[in-house]
């Protein structure tokens, strides 16, 4: 190993190593102009990949920069952010605190619409136009105002779920505690047996 092969890290003395390989037996590699740019190649990556963890991450700058957008533009205190963290109850007249809104507009993103305003079958649905960024930005607001607990607690959309679950029991369970089919199997049985 020599100095430069060391510093530059495994990957790069992979290379070398498989260049040297490739420059000693010519007749086992295919392209051999391509060894040329292997070994530049090699050395750019193994740069880019140690000067990722110098820079912040894209993600982080990201939501630090929207955050920052929220105070400067006061949709902080606009939307309602930490006004009902000191309050017990609970202000249900209110619709500006964005997990309201939120909601709302997550209940109708979705829904499926199979028809247009003119009746014409739906070409495309909302998932379809937007995809998973309507849903990400939503709970990137949610997060970044501390409202994820509020939401939880009051969205509409996991209330029509829940109501729709407990309807199916009720249509699917007896008195008992079991389902038709089985109550009218245990009757079937204990009539035969009679």
């Amino acid at each position: 190993k020599d100095e430069g092969s060391s510093s530059e890290g495994p990957f790069v003395e992979a290379m070398e190593s498989f260049i040297t390989y490739a420059n000693n037996n010519p007749d086992k590699v295919k392209e051999p102009q391509a060894l040329a740019e292997l070994g530049h190649a090699s050395r750019q990556a193994c740069g880019l990949y140690q000067s990722s963890h110098l820079t912040p991450a894209l993600f982080t700058s990201f939501l630090q920069k929207v955050d920052n957008i929220l105070d400067e533009q006061g949709l902080r205190e606009e939307w309602g952010a930490g006004r009902a963290e000191c309050d017990d109850l609970i202000d249900i007249q209110s619709t500006t605190e964005y997990h309201r809104v939120w909601s709302a507009l997550n209940f109708l993103f979705c829904l499926r619409e199979s028809e247009d305003e003119n009746g014409d079958p739906m070409e495309f649905t909302d998932h379809d136009q937007f995809g998973d960024g309507f849903a990400m930005a939503g709970c990137l607001f949610l997060h970044l105002l501390g409202q994820g607990r509020r939401y939880e607690m009051l969205d509409f959309s996991l209330h029509v779920l829940r109501v729709h679950a407990h309807e199916q029991r009720s249509v699917n369970t007896s008195a008992f505690g079991i389902n038709a089919e089985a109550l009218r199997d245990a009757t079937s049985f204990v009539a035969s047996a009679a």
